[in-house]
């Protein structure tokens, strides 16, 4: 996925594991108004072309998240830097979910993602220090 200005573009490929061969590739470029709805249309639109059909519960998920995509890009921020588990990463993640909440406090996601921290910094921390929990 790629975005420049307004612009989004997402590539996605088909690979057979065993050879590394491309079965199937596409590319979407969209607007970036509504990531959500980008993601739905998107979602949509290769379960077609691969001939799959969303059941009516999958499609209720692509649809649940937050309508504020301030919110929304704060949240991936954090996941990101939650990802590299760093001390300083860990502190910025916790910055981007603490955003994310305070611009859409209805986002449960942010709260998911702030949630972890304590755990895995003692899990960190009793694997560094070989402390028994």
């Amino acid at each position: 996925m790629r975005r420049a200005s307004d612009r989004l573009r997402i590539t996605v490929q088909l690979v057979d594991v065993r050879n590394e061969a491309t079965l199937w590739a596409e590319s979407y470029e969209r607007n970036v108004t509504d990531v959500f709805a980008i993601q739905c249309d998107v979602a949509r639109h290769i379960a077609h072309s691969l001939k799959f059909e969303l059941l009516p519960s999958e499609q209720e998920v692509t649809t649940k998240t937050t309508a504020n995509s301030v919110s929304y890009q704060a949240y991936l921020k954090g996941r990101y830097y939650w990802n590299k588990r760093t001390n300083e990463a860990l502190k910025k993640a916790i910055s981007y979910f603490e955003q994310a909440v305070l611009q859409d406090a209805s986002y449960s996601l942010t709260y998911s993602g702030l949630a972890l921290m304590p755990t895995f910094c003692w899990v960190r921390i009793a694997f560094c220090h070989r402390l028994t929990p």
